[in-house]
């Protein structure tokens, strides 16, 4: 693993972490199971959260990955 930030979604803890190999997880620390998956083209440097979004940095830039509202996809940013 390379960077992890926690956050509540839902109004449940979650962790999100991303690794090497460029596969982000959020994870529900209530049921210790992974709820969502992305897979980057790169691997991140550093993982943020803010208000369901998640934030990624890597070499000079910054990428924002907005979260869909519910309803529209499950889990899905």
């Amino acid at each position: 693993m390379e960077a992890v930030a926690c956050t509540v979604l839902d109004g449940r803890p979650v962790a999100v972490t991303a690794g090497y190999d460029g596969t982000v997880r959020v994870w529900d620390l209530h049921t210790r199971t992974a709820v969502a998956e992305l897979l980057l083209d790169q691997p991140r440097a550093a993982v943020g959260t803010s208000t369901g979004d998640l934030v990624f940095s890597f070499h000079n830039d910054i990428t924002l990955y907005r979260r869909q509202p519910r309803g529209l996809a499950p889990q899905s940013w």
